[in-house]
């Protein structure tokens, strides 16, 4: 298994692994990055971000309200960590916990979408 590391990028940014994970730091440009088989880890200000795992957990901790985020993980546990502000919020999963403490409102155009097939899904406030 070999990990993918990436830092400091303002333009958008695609990760692709078959196995392995994905770790980003220090970036805002637009980011998806896809394992197979690999867990993501970021702790980014990035205002779009989208993280499809098959097998794996996903931990975001972002550090700018973002936009959008649309994070799933076919078999492991999905965190989001986000500044305080209000979300829209979808959550789903198979098999886990539901943890969802940020303020929430339907209307908002912070849209944020977390899934596991078989794992906890969280969404909470940045420390």
């Amino acid at each position: 298994m070999t990990a993918a590391c990436a830092r400091g990028f303002e333009s958008p940014l695609s990760i692709r692994t078959g196995d392995g994970s994905v770790r980003v730091t220090d970036s805002t440009g637009p980011l998806e990055l896809r394992t197979g088989d690999g867990s993501v880890r970021t702790e980014v200000s990035s205002r779009r971000v989208r993280t499809p795992t098959g097998d794996g957990s996903v931990h975001l901790e972002l550090g700018a309200v973002p936009d959008l985020v649309e994070s799933r993980s076919g078999d492991g546990s999905v965190t989001v960590a986000l500044p305080r502000a209000t979300y829209r919020v979808t959550t789903e999963t198979g098999d886990g916990v539901q943890d969802v403490s940020v303020p929430r409102d339907d209307s908002s155009s912070h849209v944020v979408s977390a899934r596991s097939g078989d794992g906890k899904v969280m969404v909470r406030t940045a420390n």
